[in-house]
């Protein structure tokens, strides 16, 4: 490619990642990273890392895949906390580990590789010169929106509000918690990361937010600048999921879960990774391991493409597939997410089934395959159901929804 540098605005996981390995790749690339807060001024608790990527990134950096191994805790279980009833299934798989041990991993690896690493330093797209520029600066991507009008970029909100805690608490797994107060309907994401210590992402509805009270413009906040008056609201919710034990903000506000698509990820000699171009909601645990797996797929291509444009021609056509049907899968995650509180009176195996099925990658068939225990204890629960004693197919068996009785479970809707 003739000159050969790289600035990548984001010290993330996908900006170090990608700087690491494109060092390790060819030598004669001088690459910088651009990180705007200072080092070890990492927010957030646990993240979630897939399998698939590590199974890629023991192919292509072992001694990388080593150290994160050794620092994260590796998917157990899976369980549904709903009306008295702990219903568990699994094995999930994967990997969590703490941010912040997985940014300084990636930090020390990227240094050792010759990567040069600018903390403390804005930097925009504007401001930098070099042969390629890598938007690595996440959902919030200042890149994305100088550049939006050549991207084709489309932003949206999510309807629900949630907030990123912590809690240093022992579970054996990814531990999904239903609770309901006098305000409305409340749901808890928590998984361990390392050992006695847990994320805990708290959702709602907008509604049941305000009539919490949590809709304050300026809330009070803690030394480290959390909504402490949010914290302690939601210690009370989920008080027997703490064991009593408080909950850990790294300020932790509330928001919008923010969705991103770009038509084109790239423009000029710049080039978007991670949740800069693409961002999949969390309920699906995919964020990080996309954009890890962005990073991946751009070194490939600026090693072996003839230019810039070839090599972000090729990543777009080779990520943009499996990124867009997860987010396809994470759409209909985020929806059954946001309406969570419509299913806060089922029966804990029926909500469990209908969240265990909520993308359409795992069908009935498929679960009785993966968990037989569990699908026995739904089949169980439908057996017994007002819907069963019909005599009727599962399919075929009447339904009330919203106080509208319909005969069978299915509808078919016709264009106006």
């Amino acid at each position: 490619m003739g000159d050969r540098t790289l600035v990548c605005l984001g010290g993330g996981p996908a900006g170090l990642f990608l700087a690491r390995l494109l060092r390790r790749a060819d030598q004669s690339w001088h690459v910088t990273v651009y990180e705007r807060n200072i080092c070890d001024a990492t927010f957030g608790f646990g993240i979630g890392l897939a399998d698939r990527l590590l199974d890629e990134l023991a192919e292509r950096d072992p001694d990388t895949h080593r150290r994160v191994l050794a620092a994260g805790v590796v998917g157990h279980g899976m369980s549904l906390r709903h009306r008295g009833t702990d219903l568990r299934w699994g094995p999930r798989g994967g990997l969590a580990v703490s941010r912040a041990e997985l940014l300084r991993i990636l930090r020390e690896q990227a240094l050792e590789a010759g990567v040069t690493l600018k903390y403390g330093t804005p930097a925009d797209v504007r401001s930098v010169d070099a042969t390629v520029i890598v938007g690595a600066d996440g959902a919030n991507s200042a890149t994305r929106a100088t550049l939006g009008e050549e991207l084709g970029v489309t932003e949206s909100l999510g309807r629900a509000k949630y907030i990123w805690l912590g809690a240093e608490i022992d579970l054996a797994g990814m531990t999904f918690s239903l609770v309901a107060d006098e305000h409305g309907a409340w749901a808890s994401h928590a998984y361990p990361y390392a050992p006695g210590l847990a994320t805990f992402l708290v959702e709602t509805d907008e509604d049941t937010w305000r009539r919490a009270g949590l809709d304050q413009a300026d809330p009070p906040l803690n030394d480290e600048g959390s909504d402490l008056l949010s914290i302690r609201h939601l210690e009370r919710v989920f008080r027997d999921d703490l064991g009593g034990r408080p909950l850990l903000g790294n300020r932790s506000r509330w928001a919008n879960f923010r969705n991103v698509r770009c038509d084109r990820w790239s423009a000029r000699n710049v080039v978007l990774v991670g949740d800069a171009a693409h961002t999949a909601h969390f309920s699906i645990g995919s964020g990080t391991t996309m954009a890890m797996e962005d990073s991946l797929s751009l070194v490939r291509h600026l090693i072996t493409a003839a230019d810039p444009p070839e090599a972000f021609a090729r990543y777009e056509a080779e990520r943009r597939p499996p990124v867009e049907h997860l987010q396809s899968r994470a759409a209909a995650s985020q929806t059954w997410w946001e309406t969570f509180g419509e299913r806060m009176d089922g029966d804990p195996h029926q909500v469990a089934f209908q969240y265990l099925t909520r993308t359409g990658a795992l069908s009935y068939d498929r679960l009785r395959g993966a968990d037989p225990r569990l699908a026995r204890e739904v089949a169980g629960w439908f057996a017994g159901s007002a819907a069963a004693r019909s005599g009727a197919d599962p399919l075929c068996a009447p339904i009330t929804i919203a106080g509208t009785r319909l005969a069978t479970r299915v509808v078919v809707t016709r264009p106006p």
